[in-house]
C-alpha cells in the first residue's frame, strides 16, 4: 500500500510469486486496514496461446529471425473478453547494437493478428536489430461496496522476442 503523489491510495500485490501467478484466474482484493473485501474483483491476464513469429520468441539462435516490414505478421490465440488487448513495444538497435534508432509501441485490439505498419520503421535500416515485446493487457474494474469508486488493475502476460529488420 503506498499513497501516489495525487493523494491516492495505491495496493500493489506483495507476496504472491510467479509461481502462484495463474493467468486467467480471477483474484479477490483485499484492503483490511479498511475492511474490505471483494471476491474475484481482479482478473489477470490469460496467456497468448501459440504466438509468433514462434522464431521471434525462441531459444533459437536470434540472428536468423528476419523480419520483413511488409509481409511479417504477428499472431496469438485471441482473447473473447473485451478487456483485453495486445501492446507490442519495439525497440530498434543499430546493427552493431550500440544505439537505439527507433523506439514505437502498438496497442492494438485481441483479435489475433497484427501487421506493425511500416511506416514505423522509417529510420531502421537492413540489418538493425529489433527487439520486440508482444503482451496480452487485461483491464479489470470492480465496485468500491462502501463507496462506489472504482478499483481498477491491469495486468501483462507476454514475452520479448529478437529478430534482425530487412
Amino acid at each position: 500500500t503506498s499513497t501516489n503523489s495525487n493523494g491516492y491510495t495505491q495496493y500493489v500485490a506483495d507476496d504472491l510469486s510467479s509461481d502462484s501467478f495463474i493467468k486467467g484466474a480471477a483474484y479477490d482484493f483485499s484492503a483490511p486496514e479498511r475492511s474490505l473485501e471483494i471476491p474475484n474483483a481482479i482478473t489477470a491476464a490469460s496467456g497468448l496461446g501459440n504466438f509468433g513469429p514462434n522464431d521471434y520468441f525462441s531459444a533459437a539462435d536470434p540472428f536468423t529471425n528476419v523480419y520483413y516490414p511488409e509481409t511479417t505478421t504477428f499472431t496469438w490465440e485471441a482473447d473473447s473478453d473485451s478487456s483485453s488487448t495486445l501492446l507490442f513495444i519495439i525497440e530498434v538497435y543499430d546493427n552493431v547494437g550500440s544505439q537505439v534508432v527507433a523506439n514505437f509501441q502498438c496497442h492494438v485490439a485481441d483479435t489475433g493478428t497484427y501487421q506493425i505498419p511500416t511506416n514505423m520503421f522509417s529510420n531502421v535500416i537492413s540489418g538493425d536489430i529489433m527487439v520486440i515485446g508482444m503482451y496480452r493487457v487485461r483491464m479489470s474494474t470492480a465496485t468500491n461496496p462502501q463507496d462506489g469508486s472504482s478499483i481498477e488493475s491491469i495486468s501483462m502476460v507476454g514475452g520479448l522476442g529478437i529478430a534482425i529488420y530487412q
